[in-house]
């Protein structure tokens, strides 16, 4: 917070000089700020109005709360300092408070990244005064000043004695630029003569999509993207790479409402040198918004594409992949050969061609399968029939040219079916259907659900007969309804559910500090992102609601319509089943050891479903759980032991519901 506080005490010495001397002509020359901000910016943050929306930011319920955590205590300790020093000098602030300011992250090495400060002085930028006051600083107040020059630019260095950080700041016409990272100012300094974002004709379309309303204004530059996110990622993310490769900018502006919503609106442009879903997107329309009607509650997050049509988006797709990428093109036809030859079939004719206008891609909180996380592809049929006909189709066709004998299974009314074959899905949607892998499925409403888990797509029909589906629930039309109804692009996250998630794949020691700053994340309970085509640009909404902790819902993790007094499936992280995941439906026992040969659990299985004895083990071999499911459910009673082999708990439980003494 100190570098924020000395940062506002140098415009706030650059703002009462203003005031005493506005008197005096406007320098010849005017820079606009944009054109000294270092073309590897990631993202940029203007405003015109700094003092009135730094208040309103920092008077927010949300930011009060995001306070009391320990990674904010800098900013706690220093917001009321913060707000001493403008309400101390309210009449020199009102004569700054209108000064324009852009704030620009940028890589400065490998795995890390700082800010560039600029502001726009007007007719205080030339002034001598505040140079030299800056100078005479030297010996006081626990400060060194020095300077010296680069490229005819003179950069003041302010170095704080007891923190040991140096501010390095420069006056180029009107703009005071600063930042605590030297070769942030010398890259800013260096723009002066052939400014790169300033003049980009995609920055510059992009910014006439929004206005000045709002807190403050936002641009993301995704040609830098992979950089930043090394900070973060230990290895390169191909999403990531995909998304720097096919958008160009986002601007938005940024406001906050009723102490509840945070919001982002504006719009993004595409790269149109490269081959993308986006570009084809463009050109094929938006589509409805309507898989929640099949989405269960307890999603931590999915992903919602959608065009008018699909069919005709697919042939776009292919005609700028031809376009834009012979080879890629080229690799793409190969693929789709090897399927089509393989299986005797048309993708197009028996696949893509039923498809409707909207395809998602679904996490879920796992119900009862221990730590794994469920994922699920959704695809709205255009005439579910003739999906139903297409599909069977399929089916006798992967049949003809398999060994592998499965069994359909019914659930409920509605049947299980199983996709003996690998690859089917990489030419429809390439990477993002990468996770399916023989894949189950099944029918429900005017939707096809695909996962590689019949346990997953059994979850789907549960939640679907109980009516807990995200379209049921009152929070997410809320939600919903701050989006358009139809889009291309739609991203929705439930935090409480995605923090459960978190235990699955992170470390012992992540997953304890995830769970010490719990209500910071699920404070925070949805946040939304969406693109929906306009001409050549996508408008671009992002929300994130806010809501104190206590009144969070907690998320319902198990479909049930029973009223009579049990509890969801749920035990300590000691007394968790492990995973059960098969490759056929006719297995009726799965095993599965540690690294070492030795059992780590069995369980009987009856159609694809874990049906009879089940047991798993401690690694020493001691057993851990003995009990037993009847139809996918634990049944009768269950008991847990320790390492040793001593009995630690026992429960009962009836249809999967525990039972209540």
């Amino acid at each position: 917070m100190k570098k924020l506080l000395w940062l506002f005490l140098i415009l706030l010495t650059g703002g009462g000089l203003f005031a005493a001397y506005q008197y005096y002509l406007s320098p010849p020359e005017n820079f606009q700020a944009i054109y000294l901000v270092p073309k590897n910016a990631i993202y940029i943050i203007e405003t015109s109005e700094p003092i009135k929306s730094w208040q309103k930011l920092s008077s927010s319920k949300a930011w009060k709360f995001l306070q009391t955590q320990s990674y904010f205590g800098e900013l706690t300790s220093g917001a009321n300092a913060l707000d001493s020093i403008i309400n101390d000098n309210k009449e020199l602030f009102d004569q700054f408070g209108s000064r324009h300011v852009l704030i620009s992250a940028h890589n400065y090495k490998r795995t890390d990244y700082d800010f560039l400060f600029i502001v726009d002085l007007e007719k205080a930028g030339k002034l001598k005064f505040l140079q030299d006051y800056l100078t005479n600083l030297n010996g006081q107040a626990g400060y060194r000043v020095s300077q010296r020059q680069y490229n005819g630019i003179t950069i003041t260095e302010l170095y704080d004695k007891q923190s040991r950080q140096t501010l390095y700041l420069a006056f180029i016409s009107n703009l005071l630029v600063c930042s605590y990272t030297n070769s942030l100012v010398e890259a800013s300094i260096d723009q002066r003569e052939e400014p790169v974002i300033g003049r980009d004709i995609r920055f510059v379309e992009i910014d006439k999509q929004i206005d000045n309303d709002g807190m403050f204004k936002m641009y993301m530059q995704y040609s830098n993207l992979d950089d930043y996110m090394r900070c973060y990622l230990s290895e390169p993310n191909e999403y990531v790479t995909s998304l720097s490769k096919m958008l160009a900018y986002t601007a938005t502006t940024i406001d906050m409402d009723d102490d509840e919503w945070i919001s982002m609106k504006g719009a993004t442009n595409i790269n149109d040198s490269v081959s993308s879903y986006m570009k084809a997107m463009l050109e094929s329309g938006r589509g409805k918004l309507a898989a929640q009607e099949v989405i269960p509650q307890r999603t931590a997050f999915y992903v919602s594409i959608a065009v008018k049509n699909f069919a005709e988006f697919h042939n776009r797709f292919e005609k700028v992949m031809q376009e834009n990428s012979e080879t890629e093109y080229k690799e793409y036809q190969s693929n789709v050969n090897k399927v089509e030859g393989f299986l005797k079939i048309s993708l197009k004719e028996n696949f893509i061609n039923w498809m409707g206008e909207e395809v998602c891609f679904v996490q879920m909180q796992p119900q009862g399968l221990g730590r794994a996380n469920e994922f699920a592809a959704v695809i709205q049929a255009d005439d579910i029939d003739e999906a139903k006909r297409q599909m069977e189709f399929i089916g006798k066709q992967i049949r003809k040219r398999t060994p592998v004998k499965i069994r359909e299974v019914d659930y409920k009314g509605y049947p299980i079916h199983y996709m003996a074959v690998k690859g089917f899905f990489k030419p429809i949607l390439g990477k993002l259907f990468q996770k399916l892998d023989k894949p189950y499925f099944t029918f429900i409403d005017d939707y096809v659900v695909f996962s590689n888990h019949p346990q997953t797509i059994k979850s789907f029909i549960d939640d679907y007969e109980a009516k807990q589906t995200l379209a049921e629930q009152e929070a997410y039309k809320t939600f919903v309804d701050k989006f358009e109804s139809s889009s291309n692009i739609f991203v929705y996250i439930q935090t409480p559910v995605l923090h459960n998630n978190l235990k699955g794949f992170v470390s012992a020691e992540t997953w304890k500090d995830a769970e010490k700053n719990k209500k910071y994340i699920v404070a925070f309970p949805e946040v939304g992102f969406q693109l929906t085509g306009e001409e050549t640009l996508f408008d671009t909404r992002f929300i994130v609601r806010y809501q104190e902790p206590s009144e969070v819902a907690e998320p319902v993790l198990i479909a049930s319509t029973d009223s009579t007094l049990v509890v969801s499936d749920s035990t300590q992280a000691e007394e968790e089943e492990e995973d059960v995941y098969i490759e056929d439906l006719s297995t009726e026992k799965y095993t599965e050891n540690y690294p070492d040969g030795k059992k780590k659990l069995e369980v009987s299985m009856k159609d694809g479903f874990r049906d009879g004895s089940y047991r798993e083990y401690h690694a020493n071999g001691e057993i851990k759980i003995k009990g037993r499911y009847r139809a996918d459910q634990k049944d009768g009673t269950w008991k847990y032991y320790d390492e040793s082999g001593k009995l630690v708990n026992r429960k009962k439980y009836d249809n999967g519901k525990e039972i209540l003494h």
